[in-house]
């Protein structure tokens, strides 16, 4: 009998490990956040630090609060620009509601200042803020280290908004709140 409580005690404690896999795949997602920066010392405080980009070495002063992240984000493509000087790769990032929202505001206030894409708190994206976005799809040049595989690091961008979307759904059926 003895045994047998053994082998079920482990039995039950292998199941609840294995239940707990999926939520701590979630609990360490990296989130995407979206950051207003300029490349000027205009003002500089407690709440912005120097940022290199990776792949160009630019340097800008970000606002280390964010005014987008993760869940703000519908869904992100791989896109192409064809400039003056010949293509450009980048993230085609498409805003949901709460997101449109946010990204023309921080457009209209923050005008000749840049957006930082920053992924696991590493920047990984640069858009010059040129005018105001109100359709609420982001462009940004893609700033991540020559070694890395750009095909690789969308797909795993791309899962980082669907498990986001996954929790923010969860989280809305478990809610008590009814209007």
């Amino acid at each position: 009998m003895k045994k047998f409580l053994k082998i079920l005690m482990f039995a039950l404690a292998g199941a609840a490990l294995a239940a707990c896999s999926g939520d701590d795949e979630k609990k360490n997602t990296k989130l995407l956040t979206f950051h207003v920066a300029n490349d000027r010392t205009l003002s500089s405080g407690l709440t912005r630090k120097n940022v290199t980009m990776p792949f160009s070495g630019f340097t800008v002063l970000m606002n280390e609060d964010q005014f987008m992240y993760t869940g703000d984000i519908k869904k992100i493509d791989l896109a192409q620009v064809t400039l003056i000087d010949g293509p450009i790769t980048g993230f085609l990032f498409t805003c949901n509601d709460r997101g449109k929202r946010r990204l023309m505001q921080s457009t209209a206030a923050n005008m000749g200042g840049y957006i930082v894409v920053m992924y696991g708190g590493e920047p990984i994206a640069l858009r010059k803020i040129d005018s105001v976005i109100s359709d609420g799809a982001l462009f940004a040049h893609i700033e991540i280290p020559k070694d890395r595989d750009v095909a690789k690091f969308y797909e795993e961008l791309s899962k980082s908004v669907d498990t986001v979307e996954e929790i923010k759904k969860e989280k809305n059926e478990g809610s008590t709140l009814s209007w």
